[in-house]
């Protein structure tokens, strides 16, 4: 008779067997048409593209995407907020992929360029997720997968990188000069750490603030995430799957970097008797359930640069 070696000493990494995973029909079937929705939006933002482009300061070589809905445009325009304090020009190379007809008119307002396609079925077919990993979140991902591959594709020509982010970020020195020239020297992806939870082993990364190098190895993988909606439904979550994808790429050939979180720092700084950075040039309020914690801990970390009334 044999024994399993009892490893829960030493064992830093665990991962759950996944070898009778079945992922349900029922979300099986929602992807397909997710994907049938989201063919016919690659034509159309293909065909918007030249003239966002021409909108655009991409000389610096870097487009910075960010998705955003009404519910959360006050985030949106907090990090804006926080980069006019901070004297950051964020606006020129800034694309807004908004979700509905009231984000896309928070973010013209403050001046940037936005993108929001009124014929989307996928887009027309969300509606407002309660809490972080419920249905309506998840088909969020779905999205979020495709913003991102599209931006890849927007910069290929011109050899642009990438910047994703959420909205609930905080810029307090800009990023982007020393993601750039890390990503020059060789960093395929660069993201934030997104604390110690297991779900997300082997690398931790955060899918809430990613710089990708646009090649076509960048490229090719981010396809590879692209055509796993199947695993994001089953999770609920895009973070799992790709920390798993990221990983197996980082073993072959992709150079993952994991940011510093001194000066990138998640939200999971802010929480649990933590003691956050004291000069982050980054902050992202995730590890929070909904929009009223999110606020909270915008205003406990002295963070939220709008009217306090209008973020209470």
């Amino acid at each position: 008779m044999t024994h399993s070696p009892d490893n829960s000493k030493w064992a830093k990494i665990e991962f759950p067997s996944r070898d009778r995973l079945e992922v349900p029909a029922a979300v099986l079937e929602h992807v397909a048409g997710v994907y049938r929705q989201q063919g016919l939006d690659d034509d159309r933002f293909a065909a918007a593209s030249a003239e966002l482009m021409k909108c655009l300061d991409l000389s610096a070589g870097v487009v910075v995407g960010m998705t955003c809905d009404h519910r959360f445009s006050r985030l949106f325009e907090n990090w804006v907020a926080a980069c006019d304090r901070f004297a950051i020009e964020c606006r020129s190379h800034t694309i807004v992929f908004a979700t509905d007809v009231d984000a896309r008119q928070v973010a013209q307002r403050l001046g940037f360029v936005v993108y929001h396609d009124e014929e989307s079925e996928l887009l027309a077919a969300i509606t407002e997720s309660r809490s972080y990993g419920d249905v309506e979140w998840t088909d969020y991902m779905y999205h979020q997968n495709w913003v991102i591959r599209n931006l890849l594709e927007f910069g290929r020509d011109l050899g642009v990188d990438v910047l994703f982010q959420d909205v609930d970020v905080v810029w307090r020195r800009d990023p982007l000069p020393a993601l750039s020239e890390a990503a020059a020297a060789g960093a395929d992806i660069q993201a934030m750490y997104d604390g110690p939870n297991r779900r997300f082993q082997p690398m931790y990364v955060n899918s809430g603030f990613m710089y990708f190098q646009n090649s076509v190895r960048v490229r090719d993988f981010w396809e590879e995430v692209y055509s796993r909606h199947d695993m994001v439904g089953y999770f609920r979550s895009q973070q799992e799957p790709l920390n798993v994808l990221l990983a197996a790429h980082a073993h072959r050939s992709l150079h993952v970097v994991v940011l510093d979180e001194e000066r990138f720092a998640n939200g999971h700084l802010y929480c649990g008797g933590r003691t956050p950075p004291a000069d982050p040039w980054v902050v992202h309020h995730s590890w929070t359930a909904n929009l009223e914690q999110k606020l909270k801990r915008y205003i406990d970390s002295k963070l939220w640069f709008l009217p306090l009334e209008s973020g209470s």
